[in-house]
């Protein structure tokens, strides 16, 4: 009987983690940002008003979590390909 597919995904997940540094992080910052960037230039919007303030933190929020989970994503099949 072979194991459940998803057994050791909490493996890979820890190794993910372990393969983060200071680097990744501040690459995962950088996508976000330019994430923004783009959303901002795509929606046109230069001009901050006082409605638009929470609308644009929590683009930048989601903007921000979209990242990591790409990068963590990433990280995650790197390990498995590594694992083989």
């Amino acid at each position: 009987m072979r194991a459940p597919a998803h057994s050791g995904l909490l493996e890979l997940a820890r190794g993910a983690a372990r393969r983060m540094s200071w680097k990744v992080l501040m690459s995962t910052v950088a996508i976000a940002a330019v994430l923004y960037a783009w959303m901002i230039t795509e929606s046109g919007l230069v001009t901050l008003t006082e409605v638009e303030a929470p609308l644009l933190v929590s683009r930048a929020i989601l903007n921000l979590l979209v990242a990591f989970c790409t990068v963590l994503a990433t990280l995650v099949a790197d390990a498995a390909v590594d694992r083989g």
